[in-house]
Formats: structure tokens, sequence, C-alpha cells
């Protein structure tokens, strides 16, 4: 289409210059013949008259023919701006929306921050730690702090799911904290096995009769290693203190590598999410 009309204004141009070459000799030529009719004026009056009109044609032709082309390089201009104007309209609606998008998702993340900061202070090393240092000179103290946990890691482990997004790399992370959830709170559950043993030693102790119905709950859910340590307890009123020591120990090993662990997950997630947020700014750009 474009070579066709290429090939048509070269035609063009060459006729306008043939007849702008031509026709002052043919004009000429045309004077010089014998007279058909006649006309006021000499052959030279003619002559001026046809040079100044044609002249006058030449320049209104010449003068159109350059409104044309303004015209045409104006609508090339004109239409060039409206396809610029509309993929920059089109680019910052979409950047208006990646934006908002951005700070919906920057909003979200803020409060996961905070939500997951708490869910890992569920997981804590130093509570574990703390039980079994009070637990000889103050026995019901560590209970509570026990009862303290449990209601802790409950309602961290709310907030945090609710929270979440439903996501698969969101499944996967709460699958895989899920397994140190239940990890953890095997911690505590042989936590509350040893206090409650430790109560029931203790000599006319009042928590005998509640301990003897504990152990024999469903809800009695101490590790294997617990369970065998009990199973071999010495009568009560005689306790084995550096064995329970060498066991509250172990525990808190345990506790802290859950803590750690937890932790990592939820930090390499969060940056992921901070990244993925980031791209939001240049998306479909």
């Amino acid at each position: 289409m474009s070579e066709n009309k290429n090939k048509s204004t070269t035609v063009l141009l060459i006729v306008g210059i043939l007849i702008v070459l031509l026709l002052p000799a043919l004009i000429n030529w045309l004077i010089l013949q014998p007279r058909i009719i006649n006309y006021v004026g000499t052959d030279v009056d003619w002559l001026m008259f046809w040079g100044s009109y044609l002249g006058a044609v030449i320049s209104a032709g010449v003068a159109f023919i350059i409104l044309f082309i303004q015209r045409t390089d104006n609508e090339k201009q004109n239409e060039q701006n409206r396809v610029e104007n509309q993929c920059e309209n089109n680019n910052n609606r979409t950047l208006q929306l990646n934006i908002l998008k951005y700070q919906q998702q920057s909003h979200w993340l803020d409060n996961f921050r905070v939500v997951s900061l708490d869910y890992c202070h569920a997981f804590n090393m130093n509570d574990v730690v703390m039980i079994s240092n009070i637990m000889w000179d103050n026995p019901m103290g560590a209970f509570d702090l026990l009862k303290s946990q449990y209601n802790k890691m409950i309602a961290s482990e709310a907030k945090f799911l609710f929270y979440r997004k439903q996501d698969e790399r969101t499944i996967k992370l709460v699958e895989d904290i899920s397994k140190t959830h239940s990890a953890y709170k095997q911690i505590l559950d042989d936590l509350q096995g040893l206090v409650l043993y430790f109560l029931g030693t203790l000599p006319a102790n009042r928590y005998q009769r509640g301990f003897q119905a504990y152990l024999q709950s469903s809800n009695y859910a101490v590790s294997s290693k617990v369970t065998s340590f009990l199973a071999q307890s010495h009568p009560v009123g005689v306790i084995n203190k550096a064995f329970f020591n060498a066991l509250f120990l172990n525990l808190s090993k345990g506790a802290e590598i859950y803590e750690t662990l937890v932790r990592n997950q939820i930090h390499e997630y969060i940056k992921q999410e901070q990244n993925n947020i980031d791209k939001l700014l240049t998306e479909n750009l």
C-alpha cells in the first residue's frame, strides 16, 4: 500500500515538472500560430497575461500542495500523539492499579509481620527454661506458666491462620509449621506431665488425686521417654532430681531447635512475599 502511494506521488511529480518545462514553449508556439479569431492586444500582451496567469495558478497550486502536505503531517502527528497519549493513559492507569495493589499487599504484610512475630514468641525456649528453674521451689507457679504458654500458642496460632493467605506457598508454610507446632506442643505436654508428677510426689499434696486422674485421662500425651521415666519412678515422696533435670535440659534443647526453625521458616516466607510485592509496581508496564 505504501509502495503504490510512493509510485503515484513520483509519477505526479514528473508530470508536474514536464508541464512546467513544456508549457511556456507551448504557449509561445500557440501565439505564433495564425489567428483564428480576433482578440484584443498584441502577442507580447498575451504572453505577459499568460505568464502572470499561469504564475498565479502555479503559486496557488504550490500553496495548496504545501497546505496539503502540512495537513497530512498534522494528521500523522495528531494520530501519533493520540496513540502516545493512549499508551501513556494506559500506563498511568496500570501504574495506579499497581500502586493500589502494592499498598494493599504492603498493609497486609505489615499486619502479617506483627502476627508472625507474636506466633514466633509462642515458641519460646526461655519459657521452658523458666518452668524447669522454678519447678522445685514453686511447682504451682511452673504449672501456671505452662497454662499461660498453652493459651499463648492457641491465641497466636489462631491469629496467624486468620491473616495468612490461601495460596500454595502459604499452605506449604502452614503445613511445615504445623509439624513444628505439634513437636513443640509435645514438649509442653511432657513438661506438664513432669510437673504434675512432681506435684503428685509431694507428701500429703492436695493435687495427688488430680494427678492420678490426669494420668488416667485421654489427655495424657507425654512422649515415650517421659512415660518410661514415670513408669520406673520412685515411690511417692522420693524424687530423682538429677534425672528430672536431665529431662528438662533435653526438652529445653528441643524447644530451642523448634523456636529457631519456625523463626527461619517465617523469615524466608516474609522475605519472598516482600520481593513479590515490590514487583507489583512494575507489573504489566
